[in-house]
């Protein structure tokens, strides 16, 4: 009888949002309450029956009814009342285990769909519930996954069961055996081994960030300190994908609105030494760098007085001491930036305005601080990230050290004019020998290439970029630029070709769930704006192979590249390219 409710459900379903997408009103707006009201009395049997998260579960007819859930908080938001917590938290509680189901985990996107769906109900229709949820899942990750994860870490055969969600599902009755603490409080859910916790820590951390980005204005002052201390732990237990959610999803944006002694920007540095190259890093690098200033973190080009100008600025404040009048020296500039409170109220006192500079001061010179630590650390870091044959032995293996000089490079794309830039792109290329010898050796190819061509298209497309500076500004990046960058060296293109054509040629290690044509286009990308440099025969060998690649994206790729090749090379291979075209 289930089965036939839920098939005459999906297929009514299917029909009305058909009609509503080609007819801009409904013809008959009861037919959409006797269908609002049909759901309404079948979802809860339909919950029961299907929805149930344990690993003897109908993985097909638990997902049919999910995404029949998600359709209709979308599509039928009266269903559950326009938000209405009473009709959204039960259902988020039955579907909220699963994320820690070993059986279903291929399919957590379909359910973290659906909690999105009724989510963004939530927020329209009561506030209160959507805040407490998003307090009760920072307090999960903060109190509870973090004593969790510590304690399986030295026990791991210990049975982990954990009660959470105390506030949000408070009363809840309907809810599997399995799920329900016996003070009916919350949510029981089964934590034991790294196969549970890690995917539900993972999923939790991806619905704060979702909360965080969706509904900003609802939640706004509820993250602090302890909650991000908590999350960066996890990247002492978790795996890849943990700590690319951990360190990224909630770093970059508490990181736009925090300052920096909260989001720790040392911790960006450490996570380029794990063994999983984690690419979200790459967004968490391109905010701080905004966020602390990219010349601060960079260092200008042949300009070393930015940290000396710092630090004769710190003693200057450093000889105020306890007791002493601070100096009033731009009292003229201050008293024009005073701000005014409202229409009546504005800061006349002197001393309080004196007082507001002084803690402004202090502020900028504790960013100024860490970017002065960070710009250090990289110039260590970068250092280190030479080819095996001029560090061996070191401390960092070719794949890791090629991943974070790629994600390095990525990031810093966006200001070319720094010092650090430049080494990190001279770096890049320098890898290029080695990466061609391991092919020419016939050696299984273990380092990120799609991440290092990524890395490479960066450095060309700051070509373009240059020409949008002003033009002082212009001479100098571009004269700097075109001084360092080894791809205008011809003795680089021998290396250069065998690196291109590699996704081609080899099996390569796939990155981040990474599709191998991905790679490919990557490689499409690079050589259709390597310019009139390169041979235009490698050129066109390349196009080709991706031209004749099985994969429709690939020869898509090649296809919208041809027009980029005859803009960037010139008349040499205009005529073969338009031969290609035809």
């Amino acid at each position: 009888m289930a089965k036939a409710n839920l098939s005459s459900l999906v297929h009514e379903l299917r029909e009305r949002i058909a009609a509503s997408s080609s007819t801009p009103t409904p013809t008959n707006p009861s037919d959409d309450d006797a269908l609002e009201v049909r759901f309404r009395t079948l979802l809860p049997n339909l919950l029961h029956a299907y929805v149930l998260p344990s690993s003897s579960g109908n993985e097909r007819e638990v997902i049919a009814v999910v995404k029949l859930i998600s359709h209709t908080a979308r599509n039928f938001p009266a269903v559950f009342y326009r938000g209405k917590a009473s009709a959204v938290l039960p259902i988020l509680a039955r579907i909220l285990p699963f994320f820690a189901e070993p059986h279903f985990r291929s399919r957590h996107g379909v359910f973290f769909e659906a909690i999105g769906s009724l989510l963004s109900l939530l927020r329209s229709g009561a506030r209160d519930a959507y805040r407490q949820f998003f307090v009760d899942s920072m307090s999960l990750i903060q109190a509870d996954v973090s004593y969790v994860a510590s304690w399986l870490n030295v026990n791991e055969s210990s049975r982990v069961r954990l009660t959470c969600f105390s506030e949000s599902f408070s009363g809840i009755e309907d809810l599997p055996s399995t799920n329900k603490p016996v003070d009916g409080r919350g949510l029981l859910i089964e934590l034991t081994g790294r196969c549970r916790w890690q995917p539900f820590a993972t999923w939790i951390l991806k619905l704060i960030s979702k909360c965080l980005t969706e509904g900003t204005l609802y939640v706004e002052g509820l993250i602090h300190a302890s909650f991000i201390s908590a999350a960066c732990s996890l990247l002492c237990y978790g795996n890849a994908d943990l700590h690319m959610i951990a360190l990224c999803s909630a770093y970059a944006r508490i990181a736009k609105v925090c300052p920096p002694h909260i989001w720790q920007p040392e911790y960006l540095i450490r996570a380029l030494y794990h063994p999983e190259p984690c690419l979200p890093l790459i967004e968490c690098f391109q905010v701080a760098l905004s966020t602390l200033g990219p010349h601060l973190v960079g260092g200008t080009q042949g300009n070393n007085k930015d940290f000396t100008m710092l630090a004769a600025e710190d003693k200057s404040i450093e000889g105020t001491r306890l007791g002493q009048k601070r100096p009033i020296q731009d009292m003229d500039k201050l008293n024009n930036k005073r701000q005014k409170l409202n229409d009546e109220i504005v800061v006349a006192d002197v001393s309080l305005q004196v007082e507001c500079k002084s803690s402004h001061i202090v502020t900028c010179q504790r960013a100024e601080g860490y970017a002065s630590h960070m710009n250090k650390s990289l110039l260590s870091f970068v250092q280190s990230l030479n080819i095996p044959a001029v560090r061996p032995g070191g401390s960092l293996r070719p794949d890791v050290a090629l991943s974070a000089l790629s994600m390095l490079c990525i990031a810093f794309s966006s200001y070319p004019e720094t010092d650090l830039s430049l080494r990190i792109f001279q770096q890049m290329l320098a890898w290029l020998p080695w990466i061609a010898d391991q092919a020419k050796k016939g050696n299984s190819i273990t380092v990120d290439i799609s991440t290092y061509l990524e890395g490479i298209h960066s450095v060309l497309l700051v070509q373009s970029k240059l020409w949008t500076l002003p033009k002082l500004r212009f001479d100098t990046v571009s004269a700097s630029f075109k001084e360092h960058n080894l791809l205008h060296d011809k003795s680089y293109h021998v290396d250069l070709i065998p690196v291109l054509k590699l996704p081609w040629t080899h099996m390569l290690v796939p990155i981040d769930n990474q599709c191998p044509w991905k790679t490919k286009c990557l490689s499409l990308r690079v050589v259709s704006k390597l310019g009139s440099s390169l041979n235009s025969k490698v050129v066109l060998e390349v196009l080709d192979l991706g031209l004749h690649d099985e994969a429709e994206e690939v020869r898509t790729e090649a296809a919208i590249s041809m027009p980029v090749m005859v803009l960037w090379s010139g008349i040499d291979v205009s005529s073969p390219v338009f031969e290609r075209m035809e």
